[in-house]
């Protein structure tokens, strides 16, 4: 999982560094473009400024040689037709008309002239003056006119081009500072593919020790199963060879424990305390049987701790003959059991009869029950020791007992000991049983 993460982080970063190569060879060949483009303006710019300008030049040379030829001309006429006229003066000195000499030229405009001249008082050159410095207004005026209107049209043109000149500009100043900020994020890329390839070359060697690691596991893994398997075997075996020994002998064990319980119970219960005179004896026989009991539940415990059970090492003839051993045990049990309910019987006639004939040895015995075991001080001693756990276990497990009328047994509810009494749920349904009973 962590390889496919890690081919996967440096795939995508592999595809954003080429994407972004490609990006930036387009924006550099538009950039390129860009400034070929400027420079092709530039260029045409120069050379549009210089035909204007040439252009301009020629117009003038052409207006000012055509202005000069028309005066060169009219100045040319007007000496030729001045030389060939002459004029009439009056006695003023005022010159009052022009006769034509001998030029054949001068007709019917030098006798308008004339006539003019006469009316007004002024002479015909005056008059071809004035013309001529009107037309040459006019023609300046018309000049200048000409001449302004390709300088308007240029000067449009170039402030259209320095628009876009400024716009080229503030669109090369955006295109330098995000070409910076590509750069910066270029950088970050770089840095941020070295730190992914450190990463990456991390997860590689975690993921070599990892699967070392899981090697050993497995490895480990492998002799736990095999020892679990004979483990179960084992067990197996411990198994059937404790159902060859119950099938054998438990039917004898249990019959010998319960002749044991039989014997111990119901002699409790022929010596249970019904009177005074016969305290000392009860105290002493189930002093007797608790002592018998503890010391052989010791044992028991002691042999079963010390001598844990093993597994089926030396084979069935053997398991048969310990199994034998057991039941010789317990018969042996059973008979010295039965020795002992002789022996106390007859301590019992014994005591009985010493009784008869010594009362006050009894009445003193009676009166101090915290010497001996009968009486309250016996009972809360009883209630205080409970059952013998193996015992009581077994009686529970029979059904035989209820559990909480063991005086250590602990009440789930409460944390306490009952003491013999039934738990609180236990109550409060007999109570409410109680209760619909007489309510039925």
């Amino acid at each position: 999982m962590e390889s496919a993460i890690s081919l996967g982080v440096l795939t995508g970063v592999s595809w954003g560094a080429s994407k972004y190569h490609e990006k930036r060879i387009a924006a550099n060949n538009k950039k390129k473009r860009r400034e070929q483009r400027h420079h092709q303006a530039e260029i045409q710019r120069h050379k549009l400024r210089a035909d204007f300008e040439r252009e301009k030049r020629e117009v003038a040379e052409r207006e000012r040689s055509k202005v000069s030829k028309q005066l060169e001309a009219a100045r040319l006429d007007y000496r030729d037709s001045f030389a060939h006229q002459l004029a009439c003066v009056d006695s003023g000195g005022y010159i009052t008309c022009l006769q034509p000499a001998a030029s054949t030229t001068s007709n019917g405009s030098s006798n308008a002239l004339d006539e003019a001249g006469g009316a007004s008082g002024l002479s015909p050159t005056t008059y071809i003056i004035a013309l001529l410095l009107i037309l040459l207004l006019a023609a300046t005026g018309f000049f200048f006119f000409i001449a302004d209107q390709p300088c308007r049209h240029c000067r449009k043109e170039l402030e259209a081009k320095d628009e876009n000149v400024e716009q080229l500009n503030s669109d090369f100043t955006t295109m330098a500072v995000s070409l910076e900020d590509i750069k910066q994020q270029l950088s970050d890329s770089e840095h941020h593919k070295e730190a992914s390839e450190a990463s990456a070359g991390q997860l590689e060697i975690n993921l070599a020790e990892v699967k070392v690691s899981l090697d050993h596991a497995n490895q480990e893994l492998g002799k736990v199963i095999t020892e679990l398997s004979k483990a179960k075997q084992k067990h197996r075996d411990n198994e059937m060879l404790a159902r060859r020994v119950l099938a054998k002998y438990g039917g004898q064990v249990r019959e010998a424990r319960e002749a044991h319980l039989i014997l111990k119970y119901g002699l409790m219960w022929r010596l249970r305390v019904r009177d005074k005179t016969t305290a000392s004896v009860a105290a002493s026989a189930t002093n007797v049987l608790d002592k018998n009991e503890s010391d052989g539940s010791d044992d028991d415990d002691e042999e079963g701790a010390e001598n844990p059970p093993t597994p089926d090492v030396n084979g069935p003839e053997e398991q048969d003959g310990e199994g034998k051993k057991s039941s010789e045990q317990a018969d042996e049990q059973e008979n010295t059991g039965k020795e002992q309910k002789t022996g106390r019987e007859q301590k019992v006639g014994d005591q009985e009869m010493s009784k008869k004939e010594t009362p006050r040895e009894v009445d003193s015995n009676a009166s101090q029950p915290s010497k001996s075991h009968g009486g309250k001080g016996a009972k809360d001693a009883r209630k205080k020791r409970g059952m013998r756990p193996a015992l009581r276990n077994r009686l529970i497990a029979e059904g035989a007992l209820e559990p909480w009328r063991d005086p250590k047994w602990i009440d789930p509810d409460t944390g306490l000991p009952s003491n013999g009494k039934p738990p609180q749920h236990l109550r409060e349904q007999w109570a409410a049983e109680k209760a619909k009973k007489k309510g039925g």
